[in-house]
Parts: C-alpha cells; structure tokens; sequence
C-alpha cells in the first residue's frame, strides 16, 4: 500500500501469518489509514516464497529482497524503516529486527511467536518446540538495545500462548531494552486482524528514527541461521562487520568506540 500524498515515505513491514498471503493485514482499510496514510509508510507485505517460511533461509531471503525492490522503486527514507508482522510475522519481524538491526528505526508485533511453544515452562530446557521456526528470537532480544518496539499479545490466545508472551516480556526487562506490552486478557489470536484497530502501536512508533552509529554494540549472532547458499550472513551490526563465529552457537559481541558519538539510551 502506497499514502496518497507524494514525496518521501517511510516504510512498514506486515509481515503475514502461518497459512496466510500478501493480501493479510494491507487490504484492511484500518491499516492503510492508520499505519499508511497517517504514518507514511509504504506497507510492505512480501510472501516470504510461500505460506510457512518463518522468514527464515529463502524466505528470508525474499524479505531482503522485496525491501530492496521497494527502496529501489518508491522514495523511501531510509531511517523509518520498521519491521512488523502478525503470528508467524510477528517472529519475522523480531528476527529481522534482531538480526538487521541496524537497518530498522522500530518493530511493531502481533502476537508473535517467539520461536519455541515452551518458552518461559521448566520444558524450554529439554528438547524445545520450535513448531517450524528457525532460531528462537527471545535469545535475541539484548540486539533491540536501539530498536524500540511495540508487542501485542492476547490471554485466549489459542496459538501463541501466554506464557510465551509473557516470557518474551520478562526477557525485554530483562535487558532494559525500550519497548511497550499490551496484554488483553480476554482477546484471541485473531481479535486484532478482526478488529482493524493499529493505533495505539502505531503512535507508539510515530516518532522513532533509526540509529545509525550508537558507540556501544550489543550484537548476538549464530551461524547456523545463515544460508550462504543465498547470501544470507549475519556477521554485520552498525559499525562492525565481518563477524565471524568461533563455532556454530551463539556469539556474543559488546564493543563500545570512543568514535561514535551517539549516546546510549536512558
């Protein structure tokens, strides 16, 4: 969906959900004004190369893809980028945000998967329910330290439970990462599709701009969700680049430069 108005516009990601396609969430007039027209953002829904790629390998590669056609072809300001998306694009916008920080001014998500269904239970510890997601996003929270963002889960919700939501929560604290949490106790996994009602995590997003060169980077990355195949490598953040991974797990990176000159955040 393309704002009325000319000149330059940002640009929102409504990535869609498990079994869904690129008509979910941009066809809904609520979303074109609120999130469109009263934003301006072009919002973007790439198909992900079919209807359960959890945004992850060739999917993720379509994403990249589909954001780079969208720069190519339309005036966007490159500093109101945000990721988003609904259920399994909810887990797509907090990996692109995670993984590509740099790239994206915020996040906006809708009950969002948070990679494993045992999430914030004493199971998370043994063999782990990925349910089709690739990395679990909720390790990779700390990479949001400049990616404000806004959550919105459900307490009925039938797919993405609420000890997930409320684990991913706890993990934002955790890090004192800048974000807001809706929980609606008696709303369902689908009540906020239904209800074509974006605005308060529009507003929420409404005056963030992306950070280019903060002096502290805190950056997680784990080779074994590239897939060089297609040229997807998360060995950049900000200013570094070139990460490269002792083995495949999880490394961590904190580094602070005396040459940026851009704050941390309060």
């Amino acid at each position: 969906y393309v704002p009325e108005r000319s000149g330059t516009h940002g640009m929102q990601l409504a990535l869609h959900g498990c079994n869904a396609n690129h008509s979910s969430l941009v066809d809904q007039p609520g979303m074109q004004q609120v999130l469109g027209e009263e934003r301006d953002r072009v919002i973007v829904v790439p198909l992900g190369r079919g209807p359960i790629g959890y945004y992850s390998d060739i999917s993720e590669r379509d994403v990249l893809d589909v954001m780079r056609d969208v720069e190519a072809h339309y005036d966007i300001d490159r500093d109101k980028v945000f990721a988003g998306g609904y259920s399994m694009g909810g887990y797509g916008a907090f990996r692109m945000a995670m993984l590509y920080p740099h790239r994206f001014a915020g996040f906006i998500s809708w009950v969002g998967f948070t990679g494993d269904c045992f999430n914030g239970t004493p199971l998370f510890e043994e063999d782990g329910c990925p349910s089709g997601a690739i990395g679990n996003v909720i390790d990779f929270v700390k990479n949001l330290r400049y990616v404000p963002g806004a959550m919105l889960y459900s307490g009925a919700d039938e797919l993405v439970h609420l000890h997930t939501a409320e684990a991913m929560a706890e993990e934002f604290a955790l890090h004192a990462i800048d974000y807001v949490y809706y929980l609606h106790p008696v709303a369902d996994h689908f009540t906020y599709a239904l209800a074509d009602d974006w605005r308060k995590e529009a507003e929420y997003t409404a005056r963030l701009t992306r950070v280019k060169n903060p002096a502290r980077v805190v950056f997680r990355t784990d080779p074994r969700l590239d897939y060089r195949r297609y040229g997807i490598s998360h060995d950049r953040a900000y200013w570094l680049g070139d990460i490269e991974a002792r083995r495949d797990r999880y490394a961590d990176l904190d580094v602070t430069s005396r040459g940026c000159g851009v704050r941390n955040p309060a």
